[in-house]
């Protein structure tokens, strides 16, 4: 992807390994297969907070085991103690995001103003999010994107927070209480 983005590479050293196994594939499948499961099926899965909670524990899930197959502190050596699947996880997922944001800047001439961890940001002079940037709302497909509908009118309020000197979770704070705020005196 680097070099397709006009970057020259220089390897100094590497290890190479000539097979590899997917040993996460089938059970990230199986997660988000129930996860789909929980949204859907409302003849099985009746009540609706269940269905909801049970659908971002499964989540949680995925998240929790990737995350804790980094932690370098059990009693014993152990097979869970896999820092290199994080490390493997988090670099396909920032590259799926860059080869995504790639894919809507030639197809649209649109980049993120921000991006924080897996949501990207972008400005438009259309209202609806599904219309401004179609390409992302892959809601039903596992590394997909799904609209949140969060749009936000850029005035001066928001033009104050997005170039001020603060964080970039200070500005997403400042934008989340904005569109909330909005929501509410809409009604």
């Amino acid at each position: 992807m680097l070099k397709d983005t006009g970057h020259t590479i220089k390897l100094y050293e590497g290890w190479v390994y000539p097979e590899y196994h997917e040993v996460l594939k089938e059970w990230a499948k199986l997660l988000w297969t129930q996860r789909l499961d929980f949204r859907d099926n409302k003849e099985t899965w009746k009540h609706e907070i269940c269905r909801e909670y049970a659908r971002s524990a499964t989540k949680d899930i995925a998240v929790a085991t990737i995350g804790l197959s980094s932690f370098s502190h059990f009693e014993e050596k152990t097979f869970k103690a896999r820092p290199d699947w994080r490390c493997q996880a988090v670099a396909g997922t920032r590259a799926l995001m860059f080869y995504n944001m790639l894919k809507v800047q030639e197809k649209t001439g649109r980049t993120p103003v921000m991006v924080k961890t897996d949501a990207l940001y972008y400005m438009s002079n259309e209202s609806d999010p599904a219309k401004a940037i179609p390409l992302l709302d892959k809601v039903d497909s596992l590394g997909g994107y799904k609209n949140d509908g969060w749009s936000l009118e850029v005035d001066q309020e928001v033009l104050s927070v997005l170039t001020s000197e603060d964080g970039e979770n200070t500005h997403l704070q400042k934008l989340n209480a904005l569109v909330e705020e909005r929501r509410h005196a809409s009604k």
